[in-house]
C-alpha cells in the first residue's frame, strides 16, 4: 500500500467537507483522491459516498433553524430523498464499472448545466404559473418528483450531489441562496445515506478509507458551515459554478482522453 494514501485521504476528505458545507461538490475532491489509488470507479463513488455523509449532516445541523420554520416541506422533501436515494444506489449496483467510469464525464456535465440553467428555467416556469391556475396540490406533487429524480442522480453519482440538489430545489422554486444551501446538506445527506445502505449491501464501500475519510469530513463539515452563512451570495454561486465546470474538465480528460 502507498504509505501517503491515508494522509491524503484524510487531507482530500477534510477539503471535501469545508467545500460540501459551502458550496456543494465536494465529492468532486474526495472521488479523484480515491481514483487515484486506483479504486474501483464503483467503489470509490460508494466510498466518497460514505465519506461525505457525517460532514453534510454536520453542516445541515448548523442551518438548523433555518430548516425547522417549515417541517412540512422538510418532511416531504426526505422522504422523496430517501426514495430517490435508494433508487439510485440500486441502479449503481447494476451499472459496469466500465460504463460508469465512461458515464462520470456526462453526468457531472449534466448536473453542472442544470444548476448554471436553474434561474432562467424557474423564471419560465413562473410566467406559465401566472398564465394557468395551478393547484397547490399539483405543484406538490411536481416539486415531490422533481426532488425525487434529483436525489436518484445523487444516489447514482455521489460526486454531483450538492449541485444537482440545489439545482433541483431550484427547479422547485426555493430562491433563497443560504436556505438553498441548508435544504442541499441535508437533502443530500439524507440522499447518500439511503444510497449508501443499498451499496453497502452490495459490497460496494471500501471502509477502512472510508472510515478516515468521514472524520476529515465531519471536521471540514463543521467548519465549514460556519463560513458558508457568512459568504455573499453571488460569490457563493459562483464558486459552485467555477468549481463544478473545472471538475467537468478533469472529468473529461480522466476518462475520455
Amino acid at each position: 500500500m502507498n504509505p501517503f494514501e491515508y494522509p491524503f485521504l484524510f487531507l482530500a476528505s477534510l477539503c471535501g467537507g469545508v467545500i460540501n458545507a459551502i458550496a456543494g461538490g465536494g465529492s468532486f475532491i474526495t472521488l479523484p483522491a480515491l481514483l487515484f489509488f486506483n479504486v474501483p470507479p464503483t467503489v470509490a463513488n460508494a466510498t466518497s459516498a460514505v465519506a461525505a455523509w457525517p460532514g453534510l449532516m454536520t453542516a445541515a445541523y448548523g442551518y438548523r433553524r433555518r430548516l425547522l420554520d417549515d417541517p412540512r416541506t422538510l418532511l416531504r422533501y426526505a422522504a422523496a430523498s430517501v426514495a430517490g436515494g435508494v433508487t439510485g444506489g440500486a441502479l449503481l449496483l447494476m451499472t459496469p464499472a466500465v460504463a460508469f467510469a465512461r458515464a462520470i464525464p456526462l453526468l457531472m456535465l449534466l448536473s453542472t448545466l442544470m444548476f448554471l440553467l436553474a434561474p432562467h428555467m424557474v423564471t419560465a416556469a413562473r410566467r406559465r404559473s401566472e398564465a394557468s391556475a395551478s393547484s397547490g396540490a399539483k405543484t406538490t406533487r411536481i416539486q415531490t418528483t422533481i426532488q425525487f429524480f434529483a436525489s436518484l442522480m445523487v444516489g447514482y453519482f455521489n460526486a454531483g450531489s450538492g449541485i444537482i440538489v440545489m439545482a433541483g430545489l431550484s427547479l422547485s422554486g426555493m430562491r433563497e441562496t443560504q436556505l438553498l444551501n441548508g435544504f442541499k446538506n441535508l437533502l443530500g445527506a439524507v440522499a447518500a445515506g439511503a444510497s449508501i445502505a443499498a451499496l453497502a449491501v452490495g459490497g460496494q464501500v471500501a471502509w477502512t478509507s472510508a472510515a478516515l475519510m468521514m472524520v476529515g469530513s465531519l471536521i471540514g463539515g463543521l467548519w465549514g458551515a460556519r463560513v458558508a452563512q457568512r459568504i455573499d451570495a453571488t460569490l457563493l454561486r459562483r464558486l459552485i459554478l467555477i468549481f463544478s465546470f473545472a471538475m467537468t474538465g478533469y472529468f473529461i480528460w480522466k476518462f475520455w482522453l
